[in-house]
């Protein structure tokens, strides 16, 4: 009977998680209500199994990682044989992709814990780990910057859009073995100039966010976005808490008009600077050091970035973003140079793409792998310097593939 009854247990903790992943897939504030709802259970039969939210997150993560290991172990131990298994488990588990995204935005230490794991739970990985620390700073600092660009690929390769076919994100993880055939990286002397045109006046920067916005990002830049709350806002801002409500109705409001206020800033100061640029690989480098140049500029968005990432990531290929008309961002950049720039036709099928599509998919690319580094640069207390050496590096490595490595 009791082992009857602790397998009946075992069974109800897996549905309960598994309900959890798919609830995770379709919106981030699900409750347990929801997960209650979704299984048919009541709220209170939920609690014999679990105390709370944060402790079925917490289990979810257990359980994303010994799924990752499982992938990763059973896979050809080559970058692209890792590449290609991750984002099959990724496209087929489309909850655990969204976990781990949520784990990026709101928990700093997420990427070393899953590190840690993994190195523990492999000897494999762990062996790769222990010669790599032996070898020189500037490999480390190298394939640090390797395994952040693999990261975010994995990550926007394996969102399933019902608008694009998977070819085209199949065609960047490609881009990272093999490089981009139709570009050529600009010689020293003029990555030098491009840097020096991306560089950002305080007067560029400068938005209406007004004071609410500006102590929002404060505040998240302090306890995270998790912790954020309505009332440390109000302390933030001096203000009463419910002088806010005549301003947003939530928190999530807040958040949503931040996020568009920054994409906004972004996407203008991208258009900005794309004009120096004299071909599309140009202005993608441009956009990666404006990108870090900004970062640099208000260490008070980083945790906010951390978000706006999972947005970006997250956000359809061919749509509009919060902030800002992507049909307009795209006017400044040179979209004929990656075949014909227009767009297709209702008759061409959901499914296609071309120039225009692939622009978009490429700018993501880009500003998410920039704000990746820089944050990461940030995190490690590296010098701007030493930050915009790293971006040259992953552009470098982008545009090349894994020949530059």
């Amino acid at each position: 009977m009791k082992t009857e009854l602790t397998e009946r247990t075992t069974q109800r903790r897996e549905q309960i998680l598994e309900a959890a992943f798919r609830l995770s897939a379709r919106r981030g504030d699900w409750s347990l209500a929801d997960v209650a709802g979704e299984i048919g259970l009541s709220k209170t039969a939920l609690y014999r199994h679990f105390r709370d939210r944060a402790e079925i997150e917490e289990e979810l993560r257990r359980e994303l990682f010994r799924s990752l290991l499982r992938v990763i172990e059973s896979t050809d131990a080559t970058p692209r044989g890792i590449r290609k298994a991750v984002v099959a488990f990724f496209r087929a588990n489309q909850g655990h992709l969204y976990v781990t995204l949520m784990g990026l935005v709101t928990d700093a230490a997420f990427s070393r814990t899953a590190i840690e794991f993994l190195v523990s739970g492999s000897e494999r990985i762990a062996l790769y780990f222990a010669r790599l620390n032996v070898t020189d700073p500037a490999t480390r600092e190298r394939v640090a910057a390797d395994i952040l660009i693999n990261s975010v690929s994995i990550l926007l390769a394996s969102f399933l859009d019902e608008h694009i076919d998977t070819k085209l994100q199949d065609g960047l993880l490609d881009l990272l073995e093999q490089g981009f055939d139709g570009m050529v990286i600009p010689d020293e002397g003029r990555l030098d100039a491009l840097t020096a045109d991306a560089g950002l006046a305080e007067g560029e920067i400068e938005t209406d966010g007004g004071k609410i916005l500006a102590a929002i990002a404060r505040v998240i830049h302090k306890h995270g976005v998790t912790k954020t709350t309505i009332g440390r806002i109000a302390e933030e801002t001096g203000t009463a808490k419910s002088s806010l409500y005549f301003h947003y109705k939530t928190k999530e409001d807040m958040l949503e008009d931040l996020l568009r206020k920054e994409t906004g800033t972004m996407a203008r100061l991208f258009k900005d600077k794309a004009a120096t640029g004299a071909t599309f690989t140009e202005q993608l480098y441009l956009i990666m050091v404006t990108q870090a140049n900004y970062l640099m500029l208000k260490p008070d968005l980083i945790q906010v970035f951390n978000w706006i990432r999972y947005e970006t990531i997250a956000n359809r290929y061919d749509s509009d973003h919060g902030g800002f008309d992507v049909d307009d961002l795209l006017s400044a950049f040179r979209v004929g140079d990656l075949g014909g720039g227009k767009r297709k036709t209702a008759e061409d099928g959901p499914c296609a793409w071309d120039g225009r599509i692939l622009a978009i998919a490429l700018i993501k690319w880009a500003s998410v792998i920039s704000s990746t580094v820089t944050i990461y640069g940030c995190e490690k207390g590296h010098d701007p310097e030493k930050i915009r050496k790293n971006i040259r590096t992953a552009f470098r490595r982008m545009v090349l593939g894994e020949k530059e490595t």
